[in-house]
C-alpha cells in the first residue's frame, strides 16, 4: 500500500498513517495480505531519530512493491504532492504491476469512532492520466 505521508504538521503525518492504518486492515478483513510501510513508517519515526523522508524509505518501499501482486495507493486530498508515491507508481507501471486506487468514503473523520465501519471503493489507476495530472498542477505553480 502506498499514499501520501510526509506533510510539516503531526497532526498531518498521524492522520496519514491512521487512515492507511484503517484502510489495510479493511483489506486484511477482506482476506488480503498487505504491506503497509506507511504505517510501519511513522510509528518507527515517531519514536525514535530516524529520518521520516523518502530517501531514507524508498528501498524499504520499493523492497515491499517488488513482491506485491499489486500497488493499492490509498487516495488523499494530499495525494498529488507526493513524491514517494510518485516514484512508487514509476516502479509498478516499469514492473507491470497492476495499482488500485483506494478511496475511503469518509475520510474526514477517520480519526474519531470505530473504523470498522468505513467503506472503500476500488478504482484501477490510469497511470498515463495520473502522471498527465501532476505534470499540468506542476506547470499550473510555475
Amino acid at each position: 500500500m502506498a499514499g501520501a505521508y510526509s506533510h510539516p504538521e503531526a497532526r498531518v503525518r498521524l492522520i496519514h498513517a491512521t487512515s492507511q492504518s484503517c484502510a489495510a486492515a479493511h483489506l486484511l478483513r477482506m482476506g488480503y495480505p498487505v504491506l503497509a510501510p506507511v504505517p510501519m513508517g511513522h510509528f518507527i519515526c515517531e519514536y525514535t531519530a530516524l529520518d521520516r523522508g523518502f530517501d531514507t524509505w524508498g528501498e524499504t518501499c520499493r523492497t515491499m512493491l517488488s513482491v506485491a501482486d499489486c500497488m493499492v495507493v490509498f487516495y488523499s486530498t494530499t495525494l498529488a504532492d507526493s513524491h514517494g508515491v510518485d516514484v512508487e507508481i514509476g516502479w509498478a507501471a516499469k514492473w507491470h504491476t497492476p495499482i488500485i486506487l483506494m478511496r475511503a468514503v469518509a475520510v474526514d473523520n477517520m480519526l474519531v469512532g470505530d473504523y470498522s465501519d468505513y467503506t472503500y471503493t476500488f478504482e484501477r489507476l490510469d497511470v498515463p492520466a495520473w502522471y498527465r495530472l501532476r505534470n499540468e498542477k506542476a506547470e499550473s505553480h510555475v
